[in-house]
């Protein structure tokens, strides 16, 4: 009971003097980590959607379900959120001295001894028992201890960053092996098309040449352009099989999976990005890859103070209260210590000086890696923020592309037909036609792969705190 009301006493002193916040931090510090894997610090959780990969699914699934699932299974997000955990565990261990250290002893000794007369000998047995506590208590280092513990709070910081990171890169490929899949998709419906072009072509041939209006040289070169098509289809399905496999595996899903998703988004229109003056300031505040480089920079800045107080002095307090038991239960009552201890470093073989020139060192290092994270990011955004506007241009005149293709066609179609045009010229409409029709699919998707990049590059490609979408 003693013992209890000991240690009971010391929690109550404990959070009086430290402060609640800090007997938190120490107690539960993954509280500083995301709830899981597939979620971000301080964003809320949401129920995953787990997956039977050997049932079919007859339903399409959106891009969010996609995203949902990659989070799900992706390993990657797992290990990074264990390393911010590890980190946490690191930040409750740096606080340790700020608290009282308390430890409970026990002992029991039993001697057998022998006592010798000049003429006898006496066997004596002999018993002691006992217990204390011990209470070893840091009162002063001149902030050595905080600083160290702020470094290691950085250190969960950049650590909680590199994981935001990692979930940003999760489900940025989950979007891009989304995007792929379906413009390999719709490359296929656009080859079909292209087939039944040269199918039209071949069979305007075959007409001509049963009446003798044509020879045997249009046939040759529009059955080859017919061939050619065919084979390109062929092609393209297995093209669209791998996809649909890198999909798969960005998930986390086996390759055998029977999934189906919602095609395209309504063609993407021009997209207003904002100021690039703007994008780069929301980039700086929310980019983890920068953030990190930037938490990382103030844990070192820490760590130098802290091993530069190192070279001050400590003051511990140290105590005891115990009781000794001996001889038919007779006992001292109880026994206790308590002193004050100094020490100052006075030498160490340099060791303490060289300590604090790698500090200096790992700051200057990591100063430079802010800088190189600072640089690479505004190339990245400059560098999305024009490929957005170059692709959305791309996109418009590939639409007039195809449109003026298609009317070239119709109209060699039409003029081969009555003979007033060659089978060159034929199918060299019909090649333009398959031309036009593969660059909007291409310039569909190089724009939705242009907007995500860029809001992957601010940092705000997260997943949605109530889920869905």
């Amino acid at each position: 009971m003693l013992l209890r009301a000991l240690i009971g006493c010391v929690s109550v002193f404990s959070i009086l003097l430290v402060g609640c916040a800090n007997f938190r931090n120490a107690a539960h510090p993954f509280r500083y980590v995301p709830p899981t894997h597939q979620s971000v610090y301080e964003a809320i959780d949401k129920t995953p959607i787990a997956l039977d990969p050997s049932a079919t699914y007859e339903k399409p699934l959106s891009l969010g379900e996609v995203i949902d699932i990659a989070l799900t299974h992706n390993p990657d997000t797992k290990v990074s959120w264990n390393n911010a955990k590890i980190a946490a565990a690191t930040y409750g261990e740096s606080l340790q001295n700020i608290f009282p250290q308390l430890n409970f002893s026990a002992d029991y000794k039993r001697d057998r001894s022998a006592l010798f007369s000049t003429t006898s000998r006496e066997i004596v047995y002999e018993t002691a028992y006992g217990g204390s506590v011990e209470l070893d208590y840091l009162l002063l280092d001149f902030g050595q201890t905080r600083l160290s513990s702020q470094s290691a709070k950085q250190a969960l910081l950049a650590a909680n960053w590199q994981h935001t990171n990692q979930v940003q890169e999760t489900i940025y490929s989950a979007m891009q092996a989304y995007y792929d899949y379906l413009a390999e998709q719709q490359m296929t419906e656009s080859l079909v098309q292209d087939e039944i072009s040269a199918q039209t072509s071949y069979d305007a041939v075959l007409t001509k040449l049963s009446t003798g209006l044509a020879d045997k040289s249009d046939e040759v070169q529009a059955k080859t352009a017919l061939l050619q098509q065919q084979l390109n289809l062929t092609e393209q399905k297995q093209t669209q099989i791998v996809a649909y496999h890198k999909l798969m595996q960005t998930m986390g899903l086996p390759a055998y999976s029977d999934l189906c998703f919602l095609p395209f988004p309504p063609p993407a229109s021009i997209y207003e990005t904002q100021d690039l003056e703007e994008i780069l300031m929301q980039a700086l505040e929310h980019n983890p890859q920068y953030r990190e480089a930037e938490a990382q920079l103030k844990s070192q800045q820490l760590a130098l103070q802290s091993v530069i107080k190192s070279r001050l002095p400590q003051i511990n307090l140290k105590s005891d209260l115990g009781r000794k038991y001996g001889y038919n239960g007779i006992n001292d009552h109880y026994d206790w210590s308590i002193a004050l201890n100094l020490s100052l470093p006075l030498f160490q073989g340099f060791f303490i000086s060289n300590q604090i020139r790698q500090a200096r060192a790992q700051v200057e290092e990591a100063a430079a890696k802010l800088t190189q994270a600072k640089v690479q990011l505004l190339q990245q955004i400059g560098d999305s923020f024009s490929q957005i506007k170059t692709s959305v241009e791309a996109l418009v005149l590939a639409k007039q592309y195809l449109t003026s293709s298609e009317e070239n066609y119709a109209i060699n179609l039409q003029k081969y037909r009555v003979g007033t045009t060659t089978i060159l010229d034929l199918i060299s409409a019909q090649s333009s036609l398959a031309d036009s029709r593969a660059r909007l699919v291409t310039n569909q998707k190089e724009v939705y792969i242009a907007i995500i990049t860029l809001v992957k590059n601010t940092g705000m490609l997260l997943p949605s705190k109530r889920g869905g979408k």
